[in-house]
């Protein structure tokens, strides 16, 4: 994942306020408590307010005026719609890196997939596996060389992220999905960026169908790619 350094602090809150949600510790519909979250980060509730408008401009928070911030519920059609956008915008970013990446970048993305490779035996529903993947899909956002294609994906990607684990749920899937990300990197070391876009296009073929099959579209799991 990108240093939370460079972030601002209600851009902090909302990024780990995004990677909770997507562990689910809260769940779609399920109400943000502004003390609450406040007092878990020990800050004013100006900036938990200000994250809150940060998750909602990324479609991950519904603010409902006089209730107050909830996890947005997303419905199926919304979410393919934005996985589809993203699965473009993340193949361009893959094939950007490969061409623009730095030696320290492609050393912490290998670093991620030792984290992973150790993951893929951690069942918990494949939670960690997928955080663990985000942060590499992260890496590869923050380090492509362009900055509105990076502003754009970490907004589409907070919005999906909590779906993330649905391709991690089995080891099978794990597995497969550790072999794609290693052959991943084969290709940004020999700076393949159209090697390593043809890689990124059928992980995210393999994404979409997971979400289609868990939201039981069997016609869309045969239709997809």
């Amino acid at each position: 994942m990108g240093s939370l350094v460079t972030l601002s602090l209600p851009e902090q809150i909302a990024r780990r306020l995004s990677e909770a949600i997507a562990l689910g510790r809260y769940k779609p519909g399920e109400a943000l408590g502004e003390q609450a979250i406040s007092d878990a980060f020990k800050v004013s509730r100006a900036p938990i307010r200000e994250a809150f408008r940060i998750l909602e401009r990324d479609g991950v928070v519904e603010i409902i005026p006089r209730r107050g911030a909830r996890v947005a519920i997303l419905q199926y059609e919304d979410l393919m719609e934005a996985s589809e956008v993203r699965a473009s915008l993340f193949e361009l970013a893959s094939g950007r890196f490969a061409a623009v990446h730095s030696n320290e970048a492609l050393q912490e993305y290998a670093l991620c997939l030792d984290r992973l490779a150790k993951l893929v035996d951690c069942d918990n529903e494949g939670r960690p596996y997928a955080m663990a993947a985000g942060d590499a899909t992260s890496l590869i956002i923050d380090n492509c060389g362009n900055k509105r294609l990076k502003t754009l994906l970490h907004q589409l990607d907070f919005q999906v992220s909590r779906y993330r684990a649905l391709g991690a749920a089995t080891k099978e899937l794990r597995v497969y999905s550790l072999l794609r990300w290693k052959r991943l990197l084969k290709a940004f070391k020999q700076r393949d960026a159209s090697a390593a876009k043809d890689l990124v296009r059928e992980m995210n073929v393999y994404a979409q169908r997971a979400i289609a099959r868990s939201f039981g579209r069997i016609a869309d799991v045969r239709r997809v790619g």
